[in-house]
C-alpha cells in the first residue's frame, strides 16, 4: 500500500474531466496568442503581460485590444460573442475542477458535488 488516498472515480469519467481540464488550457492558450498578436510586440512580451491574468481579464484585456486595434466593426461583435462563449466554458470548467468527485451509487458511474464557501471566507 503506497499510503496515498485512493478514488473511486471511473476511469470513463475520469476521461472527461481530463478533457475539459485539457481543452480549457488550448483555449486559454489561443487567447494568450491572439492577446499577443494584437500586442504588436515580441511573442515574450506578450507572454509576460498574459501569464498572471484571470481568465475574466485575459477574455477582457482581448476585447479591448481589439477594439483600439480595429474598432467596433463586424468582427468586433464576433469576438465578444466567442469571449461570452469562453466565459461559459469557463464556468463549465469550474463547476467540473472544483467539484469533489466520488463513485456513484451503481457500478462504473460518478458523481460530483460541488462545495459551497462564500467568496473570501476563511475556514
Amino acid at each position: 500500500m503506497s499510503g496515498f488516498m485512493q478514488h473511486a472515480v471511473p476511469d470513463a469519467l475520469l476521461v472527461h474531466i481530463g478533457d475539459m481540464t485539457v481543452s480549457f488550457a488550448l483555449l486559454e492558450n489561443t487567447i494568450q496568442r491572439l492577446v499577443g498578436s494584437f500586442l504588436q510586440e515580441h511573442q515574450r512580451v506578450g507572454q509576460i503581460i498574459t501569464a498572471e491574468l484571470a481568465f475574466k481579464n485575459l477574455r477582457a484585456l482581448a476585447v479591448s485590444l481589439y477594439r483600439e486595434r480595429h474598432g467596433e466593426d463586424v468582427d468586433f461583435g464576433v469576438l465578444k460573442d466567442l469571449m461570452k462563449r469562453a466565459a461559459r466554458i469557463e464556468e463549465m470548467r469550474n463547476q467540473i475542477t472544483h467539484s469533489i468527485w466520488a463513485a456513484g451509487d451503481t457500478a462504473g458511474t460518478g458523481r460530483g458535488a460541488r462545495p459551497v464557501a462564500a467568496r473570501g471566507a476563511i475556514g
